[in-house]
């Protein structure tokens, strides 16, 4: 219980501290759009509170995501059949270097959530435009851990003389000619509709009504959300389907639930995915997604016996807590069974694998997170049997996020008995 206390002094306070410094300059580049807020990921103090407060009630309610189960069971059938065409057959149903396919698909939901509409990301070619945004992502994603670590050689040159805030500037413009497109279609939509609003209506037109067609929050959070779920929630599904393909024996006990619980998923029905849900934790306590949290102190604390002065930046790493024998026995051992049985004597501490954290900023889009990774997950295990074919085990490289050391490969093979 020891380790609890610094834990939650950690997840209590609020600002991540300096480094989103690039990424807060660029957006405030472009003062019209970024005038009332460069958004949650980059603000800091009272100005990221009075940002929080305007989003988090559409976005947190459990009916805000549960809007999208049958939008986001369409991509990841969609996602069943890209996989069915680009396997390779005559090597028994292999996808190499899968990762980024999967990424593909979190892009493809993820507009279809922030920005209300699908794009077209699995189909055998990819729309010009959309290809380029995707590449803009893969440029963002490899350009922000060297931001937000190395030395910011940037602010004392002209930035653009910086390869890399160049590279990022240029990608975050391709991101937001596309999201300022799609809110005016989203806007235009709702002007033919403006007398049929009254049931429950997408998160973008949520913001857009509740801060104005001309407010610059609707675009800013669309961003926000495709720059913190594609390729977070795209690793997550892979380390996922990693570890049911090398545990053959749960990944089929997950497939019974599966089947059990029909092809369509309703609201009414995703709570009885237990197996799937232990699964899923299971997986983020053995490779978790984000290594760490960086927070800095708001107040002065003593933590057993240390004076932590405010202003202080501290790290928790998760993996140290979930993966010490003291919390988890036989921790290195995939056991999704570990999350159902617990009791008295098997209490597993809340704080000892917690990957969307807690507190004032607790991951804004884990609802939606957690619905994609459900919904997809059982449409590829009711479809295919998943077998690892790549390097084992499979080792993880710590940057901003977790990534495998080395490329994802899998067999997809079709399941005798049932097929949607």
């Amino acid at each position: 219980m020891r380790l609890i206390i610094p834990i939650k002094h950690m997840i209590d306070c609020s600002p991540r501290g300096a480094g989103f410094e690039a990424f807060h300059f660029i957006k405030k580049r472009r003062s019209d759009i970024f005038s009332e807020t460069t958004g949650v990921l980059t603000e800091e103090g009272q100005k990221w509170h009075e940002v929080r407060s305007k989003v988090q009630q559409d976005l947190m309610r459990p009916k805000s995501a549960l809007f999208y189960v049958d939008g986001l069971q369409e991509v990841a059938q969609d996602f069943v059949n890209f996989i069915r065409e680009k396997r390779d057959l005559g090597n028994g149903g292999t996808m190499n270097d899968f990762l980024p396919d999967i990424y593909k698909f979190t892009l493809e939901s993820i507009t279809l959530v922030a920005l209300d509409s699908r794009v077209g990301c699995l189909e055998p070619e990819m729309d010009p435009e959309i290809a380029k945004v995707f590449s803009a992502t893969k440029v963002l994603f490899e350009n922000f851990a060297p931001l937000l670590i190395d030395f910011p050689w940037w602010k004392y040159v002209p930035p653009r003389w910086h390869r890399r805030y160049r590279e990022t500037e240029d990608g975050f413009e391709v991101l937001l000619n596309f999201g300022q497109k799609k809110v005016a279609e989203a806007i235009a939509k709702m002007e033919k509709k403006r007398d049929d609003l009254g049931g429950e209506v997408s998160v973008l037109e949520k913001l857009i009504i509740r801060n104005g067609e001309d407010s610059g929050i609707p675009i800013v959070m669309a961003l926000d959300m495709m720059l913190a779920g594609i390729d977070t929630t795209g690793n997550t599904l892979g380390f996922l389907l990693y570890n049911l393909a090398v545990n053959p024996e749960k990944q089929e006990k997950l497939r019974e639930e599966c089947l059990r619980s029909g092809e369509r998923l309703t609201p009414q029905t995703l709570d009885k995915m237990r197996y799937y849900k232990a699964c899923a934790r299971e997986s983020l306590r053995l490779t978790p997604t984000i290594p760490a949290f960086v927070r800095n102190i708001v107040d002065d604390v003593v933590i057993q016996g240390y004076n932590i002065p405010k202003d202080t930046m501290v790290l928790w790493h998760p993996a140290i807590m979930s993966q010490q024998e003291e919390h988890f026995p036989d921790w290195n051992v995939f056991r999704p069974e570990r999350w159902l049985s617990e009791s008295k004597e098997n209490k597993i501490c809340p704080y000892a694998s917690r990957q969307f954290s807690k507190g004032p900023r607790m991951c804004i889009g884990k609802r939606f997170a957690e619905l994609e990774l459900l919904l997809v997950t059982h449409r590829l295990i009711s479809n295919f049997d998943i077998k690892w074919t790549g390097r084992t085990p499979l080792t993880l490289s710590r940057g901003l996020i977790n990534v495998p050391d080395y490329p994802l490969n899998f067999q997809f093979v079709d399941l005798k008995n049932k097929q949607w």
